[in-house]
């Protein structure tokens, strides 16, 4: 599956204000605590390669993700898998090598509107986010929604909450 996805940093209360009043006109599908483990290859640079393994634990399970490398310039528009596990995957991984990257932990509410997901994310170590995410429209649809980020006065931000939690200004 192919997603498109771009997110910006809410910094100011009145951005804060601006995205409440946005999503107002979408439906609030619920609130999710988020732990999000990503995990180093034994053999491959992740960095290097531009891509994720991710596990998620959250109230709906536990899921592993793989991330492809970023499509464009503009959005993260990747390839991403998905599929539900047992919580003892970690321990599989661990044991065939794979390494602890970092941890990400988030409170997410969710809401969709038409073929649109929207995120406020309240992530531990850096803040407020807000994601706009699609599964269709590729370069199209990512300029789409980085016009809703501009009409909310977010900044479009490329990094995953992991880099940026790494990087000085996280």
């Amino acid at each position: 599956m192919l997603e498109v996805e771009v997110k910006g940093w809410v910094t100011t209360p009145e951005q804060a204000r601006a995205v409440e009043e946005y999503v107002d006109t979408w439906s609030f599908i619920g609130e999710d605590n988020q732990e999000d483990i990503y995990f180093s290859h034994p053999c491959r640079d992740f960095a290097a390669t531009d891509e994720a393994l991710r596990l998620r634990r959250c109230n709906k399970g536990t899921f592993l993700t793989y991330k492809g490398p970023k499509l464009d310039s503009v959005s993260k528009t990747r390839e991403e898998l998905e599929i539900e596990v047992p919580a003892e995957i970690v321990q599989i991984l661990r044991r065939i090598g794979f390494k602890e990257a970092g941890r990400v932990c988030k409170t997410r509410r969710s809401f969709g509107k038409n073929d649109l997901l929207l995120f406020i994310d309240d992530v531990q170590g850096l803040g407020r986010f807000v994601e706009l995410e699609s599964t269709a429209g590729g370069l199209p649809r990512a300029r789409e929604l980085l016009e809703i980020l501009k009409s909310l006065r977010l900044r479009p931000e490329r990094r995953s909450y992991l880099e940026l939690l790494f990087s000085s200004d996280g």
